[in-house]
């Protein structure tokens, strides 16, 4: 019997933003990777769900995981047509939501997931009550006002949380910082910094994995001037640095011994107090985001417990604000080992899959038996191939290797570009380094 329904939103998390680009090829390019971002969700929760995504998940990659994870009931379903917009969509798709009232049981309750709840996620499961089923979610309440999760998106929102926060709680820190109206201001606020002898760095009011943000580094750039023709340059290039706010803030040198510098907390808040659910390191490439790394050998418990404590404390006031669902606090650890929160995601993250593969194969030992590094955009070759043509290729690293609990799980397949997503599972740190590149080589011969 289903007792799950995920909607796999992760589009639709940045449908304002993917709005903004798309018609440009990069925008274009941006929004086939986020639909495709949507197969993690097959991870989430646990056996006999329905799992709602914008387009298919292979098949090939449902039955492998599926096996892997011992999940038997697993039924993915889309709308009929691809879009952005997936909540939404699927709302007034008659024909699916009749689907669900085949699929669904009426005498037992359904919980229904999100990667997102954006108000059209909420509107959506009130559509499907309205059939008899009897739809529930934790990421939903009458206390939930529909501006919390926008407000908290931004940049300007979080920082101004903080800012309240950090008066009260000692613990709290930012980076010193600004808020910008226009483009003008804020290259003038960097300015400011690199006049100090600081780097700063530039943050539109929404972003995503690093897009939308510019660092201008004190010793990289020559001169103001300089600073403003490259910051033009940028402006002029992509729509998301056009008629929008700004954050402007100290760049952080990072301490990159630490979860790689940039750790991240992430929260469930419900109807009662927030609790954490894991602790991650992200990945960056020149700042943007492409997976992360979690469990042995991460993180010193004592900055885990701290960056926790502070984690909570958000959390908090994310509950008396009304917010309900996952969320996260991205961190920055300085060389000094100050740790400075630097921006929220009121949803579920690139870390959310990882953590439930993780407990799904270990059970609450997941943290100190094993080390999970993810990689949610690795580009393969020239050429796009089949779900079925991956899995073969990597076999002979794919879990578990003859047995042993360590190796590779392919978690997406770009069904456009030459891309996938993947979750390596090692005994340490180390071992995980040395599977990485062995992966990468497998696709020598199709590049």
């Amino acid at each position: 019997m289903i007792t799950t329904v995920i909607v796999a939103n992760a589009a639709e998390a940045f449908e304002q933003l993917l709005e903004k680009v798309s018609k440009t090829d990069e925008g274009a390019r941006r929004i086939r990777h986020e639909m495709t971002l949507s197969q993690r969700a097959f991870f989430y929760g646990g056996d006999n769900k329905v799992i709602i995504t914008p387009q298919p998940i292979p098949e090939e990659l449902i039955r492998r995981n599926a096996a892997l994870c011992g999940f038997s009931n697993v039924l993915n379903i889309c709308p009929e047509k691809l879009t952005v917009a997936l909540s939404r969509s699927a709302s007034r798709n008659t024909a699916l939501i009749e689907l669900l009232t085949k699929i669904l049981p009426k005498d037992n309750s359904v919980e229904f997931l999100p990667y997102a709840a954006v108000p059209a996620f909420r509107i959506f499961v009130r559509e499907v009550r309205k059939t008899g089923i009897q739809a529930t979610t934790e990421e939903d309440s009458d206390a939930f006002p529909q501006w919390v999760s926008e407000y908290l998106d931004s940049k300007v929102g979080f920082r101004a949380e903080m800012q309240r926060l950090a008066g009260a709680n000692r613990r709290i820190q930012i980076p010193e910082g600004f808020v910008g109206r226009n483009a003008k201001e804020a290259i003038s606020m960097a300015e400011w910094f690199y006049a100090r002898g600081h780097s700063a760095v530039i943050k539109t009011n929404f972003g995503e994995s690093g897009w939308g943000l510019w660092a201008l580094k004190a010793e990289a750039v020559l001169n103001a001037t300089a600073a403003r023709k490259a910051f033009r340059l940028l402006i002029s290039s992509d729509p998301i640095w056009r008629n929008t706010l700004f954050v402007v803030e100290e760049f952080i040198e990072a301490d990159e011994s630490v979860a790689g510098g940039s750790p991240s907390v992430e929260l469930f808040i419900g109807n009662d107090s927030p609790r954490a659910t894991y602790c991650c390191g992200q990945l960056l490439d020149s700042g943007k985001f492409f997976g992360i790394e979690m469990g042995k050998g991460i993180l010193p418990r004592r900055i885990k417990d701290a960056l926790v404590q502070i984690a909570l404390a958000v959390g908090d006031r994310y509950h008396e604000l009304g917010y309900r669902g996952f969320c996260d606090i991205d961190f920055v650890v300085a060389r000094n080992g100050d740790l400075y929160a630097v921006e929220t995601n009121p949803r579920r993250t690139g870390g959310t899959h990882v953590y439930d593969l993780a407990k799904r194969l270990f059970g609450n030992s997941w943290e100190s038996e094993r080390y999970f590094l993810s990689h949610d955009s690795f580009q393969y070759g020239a050429h796009v191939l089949s779900a079925g043509d991956l899995l073969e290729i990597t076999q002979p690293l794919l879990f578990p290797i003859r047995g042993k609990q360590r190796g590779v799980v392919i978690t997406s397949v770009n069904p456009t570009d030459p891309v996938i997503g993947y979750v390596i599972i090692e005994t340490d740190k180390k071992s995980g380094a040395r599977t990485q590149p062995h992966l990468h080589s497998l696709f020598g011969t199709v590049r």
